[in-house]
């Protein structure tokens, strides 16, 4: 996913992408309709507890619970907001 997130030539070549906060993922289901179905969901494990694999709107394949450490290998930030965070794999239309 690190490799999704800074390598535009890999994006194009997976034909996937990687967005990161749960707002922009809503925002993306909100544009979609309603829901948005991805390959894969990150979350921190606070993320995840405090409602991250119950969301009505957020459908995927496979839900990952991270360490803070692994989620800011993945995301390239310094810290890890409060509250948790989450990023997911979206294939591009």
């Amino acid at each position: 996913l690190a490799k999704l997130r800074t390598s535009n030539r890999y994006r194009a070549e997976q034909n996937k992408v990687v967005l990161n906060t749960k707002t922009l993922l809503r925002e993306v289901a909100d544009g979609l309709g309603g829901k948005l179905h991805v390959k894969t969901v990150i979350a921190t494990e606070d993320a995840a507890s405090s409602s991250g694999a119950s969301e009505p709107w957020l459908e995927y394949e496979t839900y990952v619970s991270v360490t803070e450490p692994v989620m800011k290998k993945i995301t390239g930030l310094e810290a890890v907001p409060a509250g948790g965070y989450m990023v997911a794999e979206l294939d591009l239309p």
